[in-house]
């Protein structure tokens, strides 16, 4: 399993509070032997649906993609995402972050893992 930090793909400069970012987030990590570029868009804001885009190096997984979304530091219960392929090593699902603060992006695919932590705004 492996652990990255997410980083702005767009810098957000100006956004007042409740504003959404501008653009996407998205973090790169290595895992069983690819590379993962995870992509929320738009940038995850509390109670707004986001896009979930994985892309993987190399030849897509040999199975089912899935997230697991867990809000760090609290004691809810998970949200799951089934990611369906989008063609290109790419796939696809939508979630709703619900509340604001730091939460982790657990990407599983047959034989390994790699997990994220997304900052959600309010």
């Amino acid at each position: 399993m492996v652990t990255a930090a997410l980083a702005w793909g767009v810098l957000a400069a100006g956004c007042g509070p409740g504003a959404a970012p501008a653009g996407p987030y998205w973090a790169t990590a290595a895992a069983g032997g690819r590379t993962i570029r995870l992509t929320l868009r738009p940038a995850p804001v509390a109670n707004r649906r986001t896009t979930l885009s994985v892309r993987f190096s190399g030849a897509a997984p040999g199975g089912p993609v899935t997230a697991r979304l867990t809000m760090n530091g609290m004691v809810m219960p998970p949200l799951r995402v089934a990611l369906a392929p989008a063609g290109d090593g790419r796939y696809r699902g939508s979630a709703i972050f619900t509340m604001a603060g730091s939460w982790s992006v657990h990407l599983r695919w047959p034989g390994a893992g790699a997990v994220f932590t997304v900052p959600v705004r309010p």
